[in-house]
């Protein structure tokens, strides 16, 4: 009996686990949904929207796991929206629009100098 007992509190706790790791990916879809760095495709598929950043006038995005959703967001906490660019362009092995790197640059530039005024935090 004590077995089972045990091997039911095992499973009760990895089923918490994996609930709790499925609310940490709804947050990060959540969150990214907000910024409009994200939508859910019409088979639940998250997508990173990417139009017109590697290709003039076309409508594009990445698809990624759920599973990734919490590391994305943290880019994009840390780095803006070139993270995110930079990753997708990392998985296709292909660069952005030369006038989306610039902007890029411009952004990265722009952040550094807030982090400097702020004293490096």
């Amino acid at each position: 009996m004590k077995y089972v007992a045990e091997r039911d509190s095992c499973e009760a706790g990895d089923l918490i686990k994996r609930q709790e790791a499925e609310i940490v990916r709804y947050r990060a879809a959540w969150e990214l949904l907000r910024l409009d760095v994200l939508f859910i495709g019409s088979d639940s598929t998250p997508c990173l929207l990417c139009s017109d950043t590697f290709g003039y006038a076309c409508a594009d995005c990445e698809e990624v796991a759920w599973e990734d959703l919490p590391h994305i967001l943290e880019m994009y906490q840390a780095g803006g929206w070139p993270s995110i660019v930079r990753w997708i362009a990392n998985v296709r092995g292909s660069q952005p629009l030369q006038s989306v790197q610039d902007a890029m640059g411009e952004n990265d530039a722009l952040r550094a100098e807030i982090k400097r005024l702020r004293g490096g935090m």
